[in-house]
């Protein structure tokens, strides 16, 4: 379940990706409520890898959940995600993000959340949902006893596929809700038992419902489970915001600093970070050619299109380790043009006199400069290639030679000994 208690509950998400921004964000709120997700975001449809990918990460889920919306009703991949799923006896949640009057006939027998109307109601009834699935699936997978999996409607895959016409019916009428002390009780209990993330979905159901249920014994409660689990959240979801930024998945991480940024609206580090990613996410395609192009060896190309890339997204970094694919020989140097000081590549602010470092003064170097493959050293935290005489690596900060450094008053950054400004704000280390 999704809790300190026991394993988190694996949720598949099944989407189209027209619906990406949707569901980016919708998946960080349920990584801040303690759930273990799987999106695919590689876009790879049709290979026989991709499509293995996929398989077994339905097998290791516990839940699916579907986003419907036009296009995903009319995906073909959706469909077989789906059936997939039906074969296997998962738990599935049909979710509305956009209004569709008709729906495949796969989910015809399971009860769909609405989030067109109230995104923020409609996410609590699905983490509801999510947390009395996830306790069946503990006790017993795929069901648990009492209830049922649904059966197979057709045969094949491609035989539901071939007939649109016969695998659509309308959207059914939502069921009851469920009875307000008997959420209430479940919410003292999960709270009791050290449940947090539990009881505060449970008690929230009941005060939305009823402020003053109780005589305000409910909202009581609830503001201080809240209070608990907010520092738990925060960490979840900075956790992971920094894990996408790594791995250059900008939607996602912009989708965790969203959601972190809506429970401390005033958090100057999570601001920045989302404004970063922001451009990064929009300048993804000039990384995406910078790489093609050394992939090609074009390297005269490369060097303008890394350039243009430095302009728009200055804190765009490596997260595919292209640089590595580049020879010593054309690798260029940021010259700062305040005092004039040579700076390593990735830095953003001139290690001597704290100056921003501009992208257009970007300038080849030979390879009698470098002195050849033995001036460089790989960060053992994110294997990226830095000058030797480097002692802490620009972006992550990670030291490179064991000598103790300093941390940015400001952002964080651990920037080596003796640097009077940070490498990745520019604030003054004195």
């Amino acid at each position: 379940m999704a809790a300190s208690i026991g394993r988190p509950t694996n949720v598949f998400i099944s989407y189209s990706r027209t619906d990406s921004a949707t569901i980016d964000r919708l998946e960080a709120e349920l990584i801040s409520y303690g759930f273990r997700t799987w999106v695919d975001r590689e876009h790879l449809e049709g290979g026989d890898k991709w499509a293995t990918q996929i398989e077994r990460a339905i097998q290791a889920s516990d839940i699916v959940v579907v986003g419907l919306s036009p296009d995903a009703v009319a995906s073909s991949w959706v469909t077989k995600e789906l059936l997939f799923s039906q074969q296997l006896g998962k738990p599935i949640i049909p979710v509305v993000l956009r209004h569709v009057e008709r729906i495949p006939l796969l989910l015809v027998e399971f009860q769909y959340i609405d989030m067109q109307a109230d995104e923020s109601q409609g996410l609590q009834q699905l983490r509801l949902q999510l947390l009395r699935l996830g306790e069946q699936a503990a006790v017993s997978r795929p069901w648990s006893i009492g209830v049922s999996a649904p059966q197979p409607i057709v045969p094949t895959a491609q035989e539901h596929i071939n007939d649109p016409a016969a695998q659509l019916v309308a959207l059914p009428v939502p069921a009851p809700a469920a009875d307000l002390n008997d959420l209430f009780m479940q919410g003292i209990s999960a709270r009791a038992h050290g449940n947090l993330d539990q009881a505060e979905a449970m008690l929230r159901q009941v005060v939305e419902r009823d402020a003053q249920f109780g005589n305000g014994i409910a909202a009581q409660q609830l503001e201080e489970t809240q209070r608990q689990l907010l520092p738990i959240q925060l960490d979840r979801l900075r956790q992971r915001a920094k894990g996408a930024e790594q791995a250059g998945s900008w939607g996602e991480a912009i989708g965790a600093w969203q959601a972190l940024l809506e429970r401390t609206p005033n958090d100057f580090d999570a601001e920045t970070a989302l404004q970063h990613n922001e451009q990064n996410r929009d300048a993804a395609w000039l990384y995406n050619n910078a790489r093609t192009l050394a992939k090609r060896q074009d390297w005269p190309a490369f060097r303008q299109m890394w350039q243009l890339l430095q302009e728009r997204a200055p804190n765009y970094g490596d997260p595919n380790h292209v640089l590595q694919l580049v020879p010593r020989d054309i690798l260029f140097d940021q010259t700062c043009e305040q005092c004039g000081s040579e700076n390593p590549l990735q830095l953003r602010f001139c290690v001597v006199c704290g100056a921003p470092l501009s992208a257009r003064l970007l300038i080849p170097r030979k390879a009698s400069d470098t002195g050849g493959s033995d001036k460089w050293v790989n960060c053992p935290n994110c294997h990226q290639p830095n000058y030797a005489i480097q002692r802490f690596y620009s972006s992550c900060g990670n030291s490179l030679t064991g000598v103790a450094g300093r941390s940015c008053g400001r952002c964080g950054t651990r920037n080596a000994a003796g640097v009077r400004f940070c490498t990745n704000c520019g604030a003054s280390m004195g």
